[in-house]
């Protein structure tokens, strides 16, 4: 079993989780969705927001146009190296996969989307990771990730 320190942090009126498991054997959070920092910058210069605020508007307006929940993570690899997703999928449990249960997971057509709509560079990409920040908001702007780090869609 591994241990969970969570850290709670106020930005903008809005709860942030960041999730620090420790499993040993292997990383804990797992993740599918396009790498978007590029996307990301481009798409804040052309509506000048910023921070939080950005991230839940950007999640909403993505959501409204593809039909389905979205999380946006923020995830640190074992060196501190740190990369944002647009995510389909985000698993944060306290365990262990492998490449077979993530290359598994089913991801939704409409998701593909994305892509086009933000003009993302690169491919889907299923990865593992010892830590991140997760954001995901339901269409009243209320966080779906939970103190336990789960997202709830």
């Amino acid at each position: 079993m591994g241990n969970i320190s969570i850290s709670k942090g106020l930005l903008d009126s809005s709860i942030i989780y960041q999730c620090y498991h420790v499993v040993m054997g292997g990383f804990s959070i797992v993740a599918i969705g396009y790498e978007v920092a590029d996307a990301l910058e481009r798409y804040q210069r052309q509506h000048h927001i910023a921070g939080v605020l950005f991230f839940k508007q950007l999640l909403q307006y993505v959501e409204s146009e593809i039909s389905m929940p979205i999380s946006l993570a923020r995830l640190e690899d074992s060196a501190g190296l740190s990369r944002m997703f647009l995510c389909c999928y985000v698993d944060t449990h306290i365990r262990v996969y492998d490449c077979e249960e993530l290359m598994a997971v089913t991801v939704p057509p409409q998701f593909t989307r994305v892509k086009k709509m933000l003009g993302i560079d690169g491919d889907l990409k299923r990865v593992f990771a010892p830590k991140g920040t997760i954001f995901s908001y339901d269409v009243n702007g209320r966080t779906r990730v939970k103190e336990q780090c789960l997202v709830a869609v």
